[in-house]
């Protein structure tokens, strides 16, 4: 399966209702990931506006976290996210196990 990534997806990211600086942070970790330190230096935006805004889209399911030597590395969730919604037709999809109603 092919998956996009954030920089060719912001619309993607917009469905969701972030923030230019948030889909900035998800494009930074999907490039660079690991560190709310490296993100900052990618991106010009504070270790700590970083944190806390990957904390929100940490609560959102919009990126993971992993510990490596006691840091937290991030990660974008965009593959999981694609999956989810490539199965959404299957949800308002009658099902032929169970008979339409006439």
């Amino acid at each position: 399966m092919n998956i996009p990534t954030p920089t060719k997806n912001i619309d993607l990211w917009k469905v969701f209702g972030l923030s230019d600086s948030e889909i900035k942070i998800i494009e930074a970790i999907s490039k660079y990931a690991k560190s709310a330190a490296i993100i900052s230096r990618h991106t010009n935006i504070s270790e700590t506006t970083i944190s806390y805004t990957l904390k929100k889209l940490l609560k959102r399911n919009l990126v993971k976290t992993s510990k490596d030597n006691n840091r937290l590395n991030w990660r974008s969730n965009l593959p999981e996210i694609i999956r989810q919604i490539k199965n959404l037709p299957r949800l308002f999809t009658p099902s032929s196990k169970n008979p339409t109603r006439q």
